[in-house]
């Protein structure tokens, strides 16, 4: 197996400035029409030391990496530094093309990325002295902003949790104060139609298609957990509201694939079991056991083990699996096994989370994750571990692998 080379990226930290124009505010029901017209300044960051090595490791400071997206010359890394966006554009040979910032007078939280002819991000203006508001943005594939727009007033909450991408628009799924909204956007970002159902005290939703552009919403009362609604609603915005008993148990069993608080990262076939020596994991064709896979537990069960499955273009799937080791080491071994569930290579990482990734090229792979020092806090009670540390410990990490060369 040949080593791993660890290469160093440091971003210099930047100050930035912002400017809004801000709309009469308004105090009614309507005031979530209201649009902020964001001025998001842009700058490119010049990356120092950077690999070209396949099989590597790269930090990068301050910055926490939230999810990659694939193209057809490269691929991408989204996430934040400081209180920015910050995106990146990488070869197929996991060489920088270049890193841009994207900043305003607030902190901006990347949440999650939809790619369609640019990139659609949706993320959260987090303003100290009032609620937080939902931004959507486009930008084209070389960095450059095609519109930007915040949703939302200084009295309430506004989030969105999920954005569909149509053939000539965005249907955009999310919560004002404590409503279910949905609003849809031509490619320009204008606003079609929006519609706010009133709902008191819902904080989650789950999400399924079933027909064309026609989608279902369930919304519950977790504070009155029999309390569910079912909204129907079609891409020109008719919709249907009705009470609904409970969530079926299909949707609900895919809760990690509907709901709009988690990342789907195609674990719809699979199914983890834990026993009192092994996590297991297995993959289900037609309701029947395909494959199982077993990985021997740590001594002491940590709050932070996970499991997640990643599947490949050869039918096989890689698991990242997140564990404690001794003393108290947060690690992560990534294991590729082959359609059968044999295990073809595996890889260990001290001091590191690795908590997605993405196969760019056939057996070429790229991992993102954090990575920390040892001095963390550490407790144990009853045999279960409970780990924490600073945000000021920890590291964004990018980890090549070209399945060639291991």
């Amino acid at each position: 197996m040949k080593n791993i080379y660890i290469i160093v990226l440091i971003i210099t930290s930047m100050a930035f400035s912002g400017c809004f124009e801000n709309t009469s505010k308004k105090n009614n029901d309507d005031a979530i029409t209201n649009l902020i017209k964001n001025k998001v300044i842009k700058e490119d960051l010049k990356p120092l030391n950077v690999s070209y090595s396949i099989n590597s490791e790269v930090f990068l400071e301050n910055v926490k990496i939230k999810t990659t997206s694939v193209v057809d010359n490269g691929y991408y890394i989204f996430g934040n530094i400081e209180k920015s966006i910050i995106i990146a554009k990488l070869s197929f040979k996991n060489k920088f093309i270049w890193i841009k910032k994207y900043s305003n007078s607030n902190e901006l939280s990347l949440i999650d990325v939809n790619k369609n002819d640019g990139f659609i991000i949706r993320s959260q203006e987090l303003v100290p002295s009032y609620k937080d508001n939902a931004l959507i943005m486009k930008i084209d594939y070389d960095g450059n902003i095609i519109w930007d727009k915040i949703f939302g007033t200084e009295s309430t909450l506004t989030r969105a949790f999920k954005i569909i991408n149509l053939d000539d628009s965005y249907l955009i799924f999310g919560m004002h104060s404590s409503n279910l909204w949905i609003l849809k956007l031509d490619i320009n970002g204008t606003k079609i139609w929006e519609k706010e159902i009133q709902y008191s005290k819902n904080n989650m939703y789950y999400y399924t298609s079933e027909m064309q552009n026609k989608y279902i919403v369930y919304s519950i009362n977790t504070q009155l957990k029999k309390q569910t609604i079912k909204v129907s609603i079609d891409a020109k915005g008719n919709f249907t509201k009705e009470d609904a008993e409970e969530i079926p148990v299909k949707i609900r069993k895919e809760r990690n694939k509907h709901s709009f608080y988690s990342k789907v990262i195609n674990q719809n076939l699979y199914t983890f079991v834990k026993d009192k020596e092994y996590y297991i994991v297995q993959k289900n064709i037609d309701s029947k056991v395909d494959w199982e896979y077993k990985i021997k537990k740590e001594e002491k069960q940590s709050t932070r083990s996970d499991i997640k499955v990643l599947e490949t273009k050869d039918g096989g799937c890689i698991i990242l699996h997140v564990f404690l080791e001794a003393p108290r080491i947060l690690s992560t071994v990534i294991i590729k096994l082959d359609k059968q569930g044999a295990k073809i290579w595996e890889k260990h990482f001290k001091n590191s989370t690795i908590t997605n990734g993405k196969e760019i090229k056939k057996n070429q792979f790229v991992f993102i994750g954090n990575n920390f020092n040892t001095n963390a806090k550490m407790e144990t009670k009853k045999n279960t571990v409970k780990f924490s540390m600073s945000t000021s410990n920890k590291k964004a990490v990018l980890i090549f692998l070209n399945q060639s060369n291991i």
